[in-house]
């Protein structure tokens, strides 16, 4: 007589299981549900990273806009300040009257972009005269808006 393991012969040959059909049925279908709901929350946390990439990636481009935008307008003040006449009466002249200086840029990359410029001067006891001059890079585009400021200090004998 040959014996199946988990049974019990019965007379006439028969075996009866202990297993229990009813607790081993459905075993897997938990198991697919869980495996399902983890690749689908993986699959939204990757498209919610994705999307805020991108998001990132256009707040980065303004601010370097930004960026690029303060330094344009220092240049272009300091380029006012010791340009083409460079004397100190020239210069605080055109400090004095630099101030609220707006450049608004047209360029490809600073579209949208504006520098506001300042100038203070001040006499230094060798009989010099300094200047500091302050832009502010502001950069919009849709709702995200950058500003950058950069100082520069120059001086003439």
């Amino acid at each position: 007589m040959h014996r199946r393991p988990n049974s019990t012969a019965l007379p006439g040959n028969r075996a009866v299981s202990h297993r229990h059909p009813f607790r081993e049925r459905g075993f897997m279908v938990p198991v697919a549900l869980a495996l399902l709901v983890g690749c689908s929350a993986l699959a939204l946390s990757a498209l919610d990273a994705r999307t805020h990439s991108g998001s990132l990636s256009r707040h980065e481009a303004i601010s370097v806009a930004a960026s690029y935008a303060a330094d344009s307008g220092a240049q272009i003040a300091m380029n006012r300040l010791l340009y083409p006449n460079p004397t100190k009466a020239s210069a605080n002249t055109v400090c004095d009257a630099m101030t609220g200086l707006t450049v608004t840029f047209s360029a490809p990359g600073l579209v949208g972009c504006t520098a506001l410029v300042a100038c203070a001067r001040r006499s230094g006891s060798g009989g010099q005269s300094f200047y500091n001059l302050s832009s502010r890079g502001t950069c919009a585009s849709g709702e995200a808006e950058s500003q950058r400021t950069i100082d520069v200090t120059t001086f003439m004998l």
